[in-house]
């Protein structure tokens, strides 16, 4: 894993019956400050954090084996906030908390 920043996402890929299509994008997260491997490390230390985000160890702790850290490098700078952002409101992860604004008020009517 590159020493770089951009965006990532993690993807379940449980192979069901071999299928080569079953995917589920279940977060989109940007790093912009570290890198992907101290972001990626992070992670993998959630489920034992004292204060632990609760959606992020429950992804780690149901599907150790079919969960995936796909990422793209991107120059530093307001160009991976705006991907992020793209990629939030066209797919609207479930694992994801916030949204961006022009989506985040059809989000309370449809599921809230």
């Amino acid at each position: 894993m590159p020493a770089a920043k951009g965006v990532y996402t993690f993807v379940v890929e449980p192979g069901i019956a071999d299928h080569p299509a079953v995917h589920y994008l279940m977060y989109v997260g940007m790093t912009d400050k570290q890198d992907f491997r101290r972001r990626y490390a992070q992670y993998l230390r959630e489920p034992s954090c004292e204060k632990r985000r609760e959606h992020i160890a429950q992804l780690i702790e149901k599907w150790p084996n079919h969960l995936w850290f796909y990422y793209a490098e991107l120059p530093q700078g307001p160009r991976i906030g705006r991907l992020e952002s793209s990629l939030l409101a066209a797919y609207l992860p479930p694992l994801n908390d916030e949204f961006p604004a022009e989506v985040r008020r059809t989000i309370k009517r449809v599921f809230r």
